[in-house]
């Protein structure tokens, strides 16, 4: 549906008009950010072709709670901008060609889930919005709500975000 973000929570899929990112909603590092809080090492995180970065950030996240990230060959990506942004900011599982994914899929499916130590940590690495360990306050301001912008870290990436939620 549109201008609904599509998040994972309590075994259920939901439609949120939560705050926008990178001045969409929907967004794709919402989505994958909830199934990676949700089901940590269960999640496995495709980026296809696509403009900008959406999904990196959601990749960061799944890869922090002990998912797989998988991101489609730039190389034969029809717009590569999301394969290139998300394979420069994450150290991802797989990138591959589409017609390789559908066994890899299958393959990943059908093997058990390995569990991942420091819950707590991983926590902190995925949070909804910006946590105070690892933020700076900027001279920036919300270009969505005109409220102060944060800065963060989320692995080498520099994000920002505001109170409300908006995250650039």
């Amino acid at each position: 549906m549109p201008n609904y973000h599509l998040v994972l929570k309590n075994s259920l899929v939901r439609l949120q008009k939560g705050p926008r990112e990178n001045y969409h909603r929907p967004a794709i590092d919402v989505l994958f950010r909830s199934a990676a809080r949700e089901y940590g090492p269960k999640v496995v995180g495709i980026v296809l072709t696509g403009y900008m970065d959406d999904g990196t950030s959601g990749l960061f996240a799944i890869k922090a709670r002990g998912g797989v990230t998988v991101v489609q060959d730039p190389n034969e990506a029809l717009v590569p901008e999301m394969p290139l942004n998300a394979l420069k900011a994450v150290d991802v599982d797989y990138c591959l060609p589409l017609a390789k994914m559908p066994p890899l899929i299958e393959r990943l499916a059908n093997q058990p889930v390995v569990k991942i130590s420091s819950s707590q940590a991983l926590d902190d690495a995925i949070p909804d919005s910006p946590s105070p360990r690892n933020e700076a306050q900027s001279n920036f301001v919300c270009p969505e709500c005109d409220g102060p912008l944060t800065r963060y870290q989320e692995g080498s990436e520099v994000h920002f975000g505001c109170k409300i939620g908006h995250r650039f």
